[in-house]
């Protein structure tokens, strides 16, 4: 009865939290229009990328510490983590300096902040606290929406004032969220430099095998963003990242639900409710409802897409539909790699992944020559087929050996 209480809230605040800047598209569409719209969108994906080595995926080394170990030093683990995040923060401060790049500087405190608050949220949702989970990721989309507006209307709308209205809500929400959490579990105690330093090797040995794993989400996920900025028209660029902006809503609905079932998920596989055999039989089922949100997006007519945007957003339907295509693959991956996470088969996922990516950036370099900018969101499409079918027959070999 939890389960379904706790996924419920998830997904009521996961989904409320990115409608926040889902409904503000409109506005910053039409504010920047397509070009300005695309500018943004390159910007966001050199963002992912500094975050892919910032964060180090701390998150998911907080959660799987919490359940594999307890709460003890959890503390110790995100200490180090900060200490780490801000280390590499310095290092890119320092070259966007050096430099004079200010992009570099808008990218380098961008990431920070999102790493700060993944952590904290992270935090809350190993010790199931759905209600704090929710407030972290309400209040940072509040912020930035609040900012976004009053900095477009007191000056001339330009793209980098919405990554410093994400600069300011992360850093804020985070921190905020630390110093409520921090009044519980006695963050201001003396650090000890053994605990750091274990928890610092434990944060490397967690997140370096799987920097690939996430460079291959950035390169599934983001540079096609890099790609079409260098050899297309900033204005398509615009409606390519809007098409992907408004498909990703499934996959937000999706994260969230993720969210809310993996401590449950993880604690069924630890008591030996369910193993390997059980995620195949639900991974083909998952496999059977993928192409789903792709159909309703097809059957929208394309005029309330156009509406809801602004008349620079012509064509955009086409990218909705295929990209969910892709992104409604997600539903068995999931299934998946959330049973070969809590086997600790990193440095498997990683490989799958990397290949993976591999295929999509081969895909975008055929389909730029051969189909056009239009059929891009086919790669995403090819790349998830590709990994599914690695990832299945891992999950096979761990049915017939455990």
């Amino acid at each position: 009865m939890r389960l379904i209480k706790d996924s419920i809230v998830y997904v009521i605040g996961e989904v409320a939290a990115k409608a926040t800047p889902f409904f503000l598209l409109p506005y910053v569409a039409r504010k920047l229009g397509a070009s300005g719209y695309g500018e943004l969108a390159n910007l966001q994906a050199y963002i992912v990328l500094a975050f892919i080595l910032i964060c180090l995926n701390q998150d998911g080394a907080v959660v799987r510490y919490y359940y594999r170990y307890g709460r003890r030093a959890i503390t110790a683990i995100v200490r180090s983590g900060f200490v780490f995040s801000l280390a590499i923060l310095v290092l890119l401060l320092c070259y966007a300096l050096v430099s004079r790049n200010l992009l570099v500087l808008y990218i380098a405190c961008a990431s920070f902040g999102q790493s700060l608050l993944s952590v904290q949220l992270a935090l809350r949702q190993c010790q199931k606290e759905a209600v704090g989970y929710v407030a972290i990721q309400l209040s940072q989309a509040i912020i930035m929406a609040v900012l976004t507006v009053l900095f477009f209307e007191l000056g001339e709308p330009q793209y980098t004032y919405y990554v410093v209205a994400i600069i300011f809500s992360s850093l804020i929400t985070a921190l905020v969220a630390a110093a409520f959490y921090s009044t519980r579990k006695t963050w201001f105690r003396r650090p000890s430099w053994k605990n750091f330093k274990l928890g610092l090797i434990y944060i490397l040995a967690y997140g370096a095998p799987l920097i690939f794993h996430q460079l291959s989400f950035f390169l599934k996920g983001q540079f096609d963003r890099i790609f079409i900025h260098e050899f297309y028209a900033l204005e398509s660029l615009g409606v390519y990242s809007a098409g992907f902006q408004i498909a990703s809503m499934f996959s937000v609905v999706l994260m969230a639900l993720n969210k809310a079932t993996v401590p449950y998920y993880y604690a069924a596989l630890k008591s030996g409710r369910i193993d390997a055999s059980h995620t195949l039989m639900i991974t083909k089922y998952l496999l059977l409802l993928a192409p789903v949100p792709a159909v309703f997006a097809f059957i929208v007519p394309e005029s309330l897409f156009v509406l809801f945007l602004g008349g620079e957003f012509v064509g955009v339907k086409q990218y909705i539909g295929l990209f969910l295509l892709g992104l409604g693959l997600n539903l068995p991956y999931l299934a998946m790699v959330n049973f070969l996470f809590y086997h600790s088969q990193n440095s498997q996922i990683s490989a799958a992944s990397s290949l993976s990516a591999v295929v999509h950036v081969a895909c975008l370099v055929l389909c730029s020559y051969f189909l056009g900018l239009a059929y891009m969101p086919l790669c995403l499409l090819v790349s998830n087929i590709f990994l599914i079918a690695v990832l299945y027959r891992k999950c096979r070999y761990f049915s017939h050996n455990i």
